[in-house]
This record gives C-alpha cells, structure tokens and sequence, in this order.
C-alpha cells in the first residue's frame, strides 16, 4: 500500500477520460449528422467522400446546363412555329391571290398582310437567347461539323473552310451563272499543216468553245461552233463535237483566222469544285480516313452527286440528268484537274438551260441547309466532367435568303421577292410549301434536341443519385446505432466518474496503519 502513486485512481482516470472523449464525438455526431466530424474519424472515407462531393457539384452544375439548353430549343421551337404559322398564312395568300374574280386591289390588300408577315420572318430570324443566336446559321467555327465529339479537330477547320469557299464560288455563280461574251479574240493563229494550231499565251482551256472569223484562205467554217482540244501549253486542235472525238478541223495554213472564245464559265468551275471538295472531305472523315486531301477526281462526277444524294436525301434531277456532259470522255474524271474544263465543255450553251441552273442553286442550298444544320448549333455539357455534345442547328437561312426584300434582286430558287400577284401566286405557293417542308426539318431537329436534352437530364439525375447515396454511407451518421453509442458512453462517463472517486479514497486506507 502507497501513498505517492495511486495506480487504481490513475487507471479510473485514464478510462475516464477515454469515454468522455467518445462521448464527445457522439454527441458532436449527433448533433451534426455527419460520420466523419474530424479526418481522424475515418481519413480514407473522408477522401472518398470529398471526391463524390465536388463530383455531385459538378453534376449539378451540369443539370443547370442542360436545364438552360432546355429553355433554348423551347424557344427555338416557339419561334419556329411562329414562323411556320405565318409562312402556312402567306401560302394561303399566295392561293387566295389566284382568285380571277378578284380585282388586282383586292390582290393588293393581300400584299399588305404577305408583306408584314415576310418581315415578321426575316426579324425572327435574329432574335437571341441571353445573347446567343437562336437560329444563327454563319458561324462554323469550333463546331463538330465531322460528328466526332471533337469541335477543334483539323477535320472541322477544313470542312469549315470548304464550306466558306463553296458558299463563296456560289455566292459569285448565281450573280451570274452565265458570263457568256465574246472577249479576248485571239488573232494570227499559225498552224502546221496538220490541224495543230498555235498561238502564244493563248489562254483557252481544254474543252472551250469558239467561232471563227476569217480574214483569208481556210478550210474553217464561221458558222461552225468549234471546240479547244489542248495538245500543249500553247498548242492545241479544233473539233466539232464537245467530246473531242472527231478529226481535227482546219489542216491548212491558218494565218488570216481569228478565235472568239464563246463564254467564260470559270464561276460554275469553281462552284463544281467546291461541291466536288466538299464531298471529298464529309466523305473521307467518314470513313475513318486520316487523309485530309481535296477531291482530285478518282471518282466521276456521278460519285459526287450520289454522294450527296445518300447524305442528304434530295434528288437534283437537272444536275444528274446533265452529269454525262460534265464528265470526260471516258466518263472517269482526270487525275489532275478536278472539275475544270476537261469535264465542263463551257462552250455548250444547252448544259446551262434554265432548268440546270435552278438544279445547280437547289444542289447547293440542300449542301448549305445540311452543313449549317449538322455544323451549327450549341453545345451542350453532358456529364460532370464539362464534356459535351452538340445540338443540332435549327437553320432558318433558307428561308430568310427566299424572301429576301421587296425590290432587291434575288436569285434564290424559291425567291419570293416581288409584290404578290395573281400571275406569281400560283408560283409563290409552291415556293411558299418548299420552305414549308425544310422549316419541318429543321423543327424536327429542335424536337430531336429537345428528347436528347430529357434524356441526358434524367441520366445526370439518376447518377446524382445514386453517388449521394453512396456518399452518405461513409459521410452520414446512422443515427440508430450512434444513439446507442451515445448511451453507452453516457453510462461509462458516469460510472467511471463514480470510480475514480473511490480510487481517490483508497490512500486513506494508509491511515489506519499510521494510528
């Protein structure tokens, strides 16, 4: 027996302090609702748990995208139908107008209401959302136009720039789809006796077409409508037929001649080449193609169209009705001049009849309405770790260029720009239900946004769920069982208190033996 060095109370007093501090921690528990008070609780839980909260962050963070892309395609789907209801109202104009028992100042009351509700569209057409275009159909730039989930790749910046030089070749084209004029005659033309003709810096192209006018002794005809086979850079033949099949005309000495190039349809070149590239480069990024090449002709022109006719869905009957006249003579497109002259005989005045150019204009507004639809649009994060995916574009382009404005020249092939008349309602009409059924494609892609959107919503959600869930079973306190921890503890404190007062007692007993 010691007086110094109480052992017992010592002991009591540890124990003690052991369950006041679980006491504690419970109570704090408790009182919080949380597992993991202090990182000594659970460290590792702790880490998990800071991880699936910043995570469950960011999922909502998500969700609110989604929610506010939502609210977008809405509003572009009320707006469309703003604007499907007043193009359906001006296609009922355009029949009414048809009516020969009206007087042309009847017609004339209808032009009012047909013309307010043209510039009702074209004001729509640029309305925005928190400042972000709706319907706009111009910017390409940084959209997944290759449909790879990839908005920076170089597929999307080539595509885009083949697209900028398409619209561009046709912007200049159907300004003048024709620039037909007799300019840069070439005169004192030698030849050697054999049909080859030669003439320095002769810039005629393989395949052009010219007449003659003849100063003195030839066997070539003035009313002869001859075309250019180039046999060298200034050497070349003249034949009578676009295919370059027949024999050489004019085997005399032609000195006394001079050549009138008939037309310059370099513009509707340069928009072939555009189309021609375009396909070219949807087509090999398709296919997985690392290539990144311009269309040079390995295929026929048939191969473009089909192409296109495959990825869209339109048939240009003009422009495939007239592919044969369009093509070399092999009827495979040259290795090296893709849709230049050796395919395009730009002297034959029947390949551009009216009917071609208004299948050339559709060919290329059907490219237009697909790239801008399939390029532009929004895009949209998905998931919690800010990927994304793009919206499909609602273009309203097609529309705004048809109706243009009332005086101004407009060369759309549903061009709706003149007064509405009993001559032009019938036309109008049909024009009217043409843009009526591109308008539903488009909203047919704001519908499609919009059940995407749903879906990807209900994902997020059910993944949000389903992580706090988990979270909580290492963060949460399960208040039953610490109840019962609580009490327990509780009951310690006390009786260890009651203890550890009599250990501090037991020295006493070292009295008696001291009497």
């Amino acid at each position: 027996m010691v007086i110094n060095t109480n052992v017992a109370a010592a002991f009591s007093q540890r124990v003690l302090s052991n369950s006041t501090s679980a006491l504690s921690k419970s109570l704090s528990k408790l009182s919080t609702g949380s597992r993991i008070v202090t990182p000594d609780d659970d460290a590792a839980g702790l880490a998990v748990s800071m991880k699936f909260r910043a995570e469950l962050k960011r999922i909502g963070a998500a969700r609110s995208n989604v929610g506010n892309a939502v609210a977008f395609s809405q509003t572009q789907d009320g707006f469309l139908g703003t604007v499907d209801k007043a193009l359906r109202r001006m296609s009922e104009l355009a029949v009414l107008a048809t009516d020969q028992t009206k007087s042309n100042t009847d017609v004339a009351q209808y032009e009012k209401e047909f013309n307010e509700l043209k510039e009702f569209i074209s004001r729509t057409s640029g309305k925005t959302f928190n400042g972000t275009g709706l319907f706009s159909a111009t910017t390409l730039a940084d959209k997944d136009l290759n449909a790879d989930a990839d908005t920076l790749d170089s597929a999307d910046a080539r595509i885009s720039t083949q697209y900028t030089a398409l619209v561009t070749a046709n912007t200049n084209w159907v300004a003048n789809p024709a620039i037909v004029a007799n300019s840069a005659d070439l005169t004192a033309v030698a030849s050697d006796g054999s049909g080859v003709l030669t003439k320095a810096s002769s810039g005629l192209e393989h395949g052009e077409s010219v007449t003659v006018t003849i100063a003195g002794a030839s066997t070539l005809n003035t009313a002869t409508t001859y075309y250019v086979k180039m046999t060298g850079a200034n050497t070349f033949t003249l034949h009578t037929d676009a295919a370059l099949t027949s024999a050489a005309a004019g085997t005399s000495a032609e000195t006394a001649i001079t050549l009138h190039k008939q037309g310059d349809y370099s513009l509707l070149k340069s928009l072939r080449t555009g189309v021609a590239d375009m396909a070219r480069e949807w087509q090999q990024y398709a296919t997985s193609s690392t290539s990144e090449t311009d269309y040079a002709g390995a295929q026929t022109w048939e191969d473009v169209y089909d192409y296109w006719q495959g990825k869209i869905g339109n048939t240009w009957t003009g422009v495939r009705a007239h592919s044969d006249a369009f093509t070399h003579a092999t009827g495979a497109l040259p290795a090296t001049n893709k849709f230049t002259s050796h395919e395009l005989h730009v002297g034959n005045a029947a390949v551009l009849s009216d009917g071609l150019i208004e299948a050339y204009k559709k060919m290329v507004a059907d490219i237009q309405n697909y790239v801008t639809n399939q390029g532009a649009g929004i895009t949209v994060t998905d998931s919690s770790d800010a990927s994304t995916y793009q919206l499909k574009g609602a273009d309203v382009a097609f529309i705004t260029s048809a109706i243009g404005t009332k005086g101004v020249s407009n060369t759309d092939t549903n061009a709706i720009t003149d007064d509405l008349t009993k001559t032009n309602g019938s036309d109008y009409s049909l024009k009217l239900n043409t843009l009526i059924n591109s308008l539903a494609g488009s909203r047919a892609y704001v519908g499609a946004n919009m059940s995407r959107l749903g879906m990807v919503d209900n994902q997020l959600a059910v993944y949000s769920e389903n992580l706090a869930a988990a979270n909580s079973r290492i963060e949460d306190v399960d208040v039953a069982t610490e109840t019962s921890e609580f009490a327990k503890q509780q009951i310690l404190v006390q009786s260890g208190t009651a203890m550890l007062a009599q250990a501090n007692l037991l020295p006493q007993a070292a009295l008696k033996l001291l009497q």
